[in-house]
């Protein structure tokens, strides 16, 4: 039985890392990229499941560390536009404190947009997907949108800038 499950290139999550984190369940390794993640004996979640959940963990234990401001996760909801009402729930987000001020955050949806969305691509995402989702975000004010991709194993980051030109590059590798 292996131990851990290799999400990104280089780094491999271990059981032990996975229990630093706070994942207290056994995680048992199912092929050698893995369609499904065992906790016990059960397949429970795909694995774009438990890359949200670790880096939603990551990030929110490092920006905890240094008291930066909010880490969001689960399809925390963020308004695209108003009319029609349209939303989008990125897998993490990051409000910084100098967005959403330090204490309790308000209930409901917020009228601002975070500093930073991560989206994690599943093999049966169509990068025209990820790339109406990324200029959504980055059109409402999000300042940096990173997409890791479960295919190639790589992490994209886009800011508003840079966005446009690596969209038709990739819409044009796809066709």
């Amino acid at each position: 039985m292996a131990v851990g499950i290799v999400l990104f290139e280089n780094v491999e999550v271990t059981v032990p890392l996975l229990q630093r984190l706070g994942v207290e369940k056994e995680v048992v390794l199912v092929g050698k990229r893995p369609p499904d993640v065992a906790i016990g004996s059960k397949a429970c979640c795909q694995i774009g499941d438990v890359a949200e959940i670790l880096i939603g963990r990551l990030i929110g234990n490092h920006v905890e560390e240094r008291d930066l401001g909010h880490v969001m996760t689960n399809d925390s909801l963020i308004r695209i536009k108003s009319d029609p009402q349209t939303l989008r729930g990125p897998d993490v987000s990051f409000y910084s404190y100098e967005r959403l001020p330090k204490g309790d955050v308000p209930e409901g949806l917020l009228s601002i947009s975070p500093d930073l969305v991560v989206e994690v691509r599943s093999p049966s995402d169509y990068w025209s997907d990820v790339f109406t989702k990324v200029g959504e975000y980055l059109g409402v004010g999000v300042r940096v949108v990173i997409v890791l991709d479960q295919v190639s194993l790589t992490a994209s980051v886009y800011r508003q800038a840079e966005f446009q030109r690596r969209r038709d590059q990739l819409q044009d590798a796809e066709r």
